[in-house]
């Protein structure tokens, strides 16, 4: 990508006076352990280590929207240009530092509590876990799945919120982790208050005990 390609970096209060103007998104596309951790509010998750562009189609509203990105300024170019390629053209700078510049201001920070299995597991068992949410395809569904699960694919997510309470307490899962975590993104910047996330393999699962159907 040419440089006058490259979207500008914005500093910290530049960046934040824009993520506060209507029709403005900000997308965040680093590590999915990294982003769990800590995000800027509102922030919806699209790591650049999965099928990226796929993703922004799915999850993104219209190609209108205005973006901010938060990732590494080692990633600034590639993100951008994957972006247009999915037809996102209207990218309006990156956050220079990056989230650690974000924190550093003290600016406010959200985060998605994340499980592995064993813990996952365990909370399951425990009756501890009372609204799961798969947001894998149809077909993973029906191979197998969390008894009780309610299924909500992260295809149709953006178009069919409005099917997952914000009122409830959702644990989330996919078959790793990485579409749970966009969809828990886009969850909390929906408004809900309470989502887990695990961080670990579905088959996995399975095996520690939780029952499947």
């Amino acid at each position: 990508m040419s440089a006058t390609n490259r979207p500008p970096a914005l500093s910290v209060e530049q960046f934040e006076t824009t993520a506060n103007l209507a029709g403005t998104l900000v997308l965040d596309g680093r590590e999915k352990s990294l982003f769990s951790a800590g995000f800027i509010p509102g922030s919806v998750f699209i790591g650049l280590e999965g099928n990226f562009t796929y993703w922004a189609k799915h999850v993104l509203p219209d190609p209108s929207v205005k973006l901010l990105l938060v990732v590494p300024e080692t990633q600034v170019a590639d993100a951008s240009q994957l972006l247009r390629e999915a037809g996102f053209n209207n990218i309006e700078g990156y956050l220079e530092g990056g989230f650690e510049a974000w924190q550093a201001a003290g600016k406010p920070v959200d985060e998605v509590p994340t499980l592995d299995v064993a813990r996952f597991a365990a909370d399951f068992k425990g009756g501890k876990v009372a609204h799961v949410l798969d947001v894998r395809r149809p077909d993973e569904f029906r191979e197998s799945h969390i008894s009780g699960a309610q299924l909500l694919p992260l295809e149709v997510l953006r178009d069919r919120i409005q099917e997952a309470d914000p009122a409830k307490a959702y644990h989330l899962h996919c078959r790793s982790g990485y579409r749970s975590t966009i969809a828990a993104s886009m969850l909390k910047a929906r408004g809900s208050a309470t989502v887990v996330n695990l961080h670990g393999m579905i088959d996995e699962v399975f095996e520690a005990g939780v029952p499947s159907e």
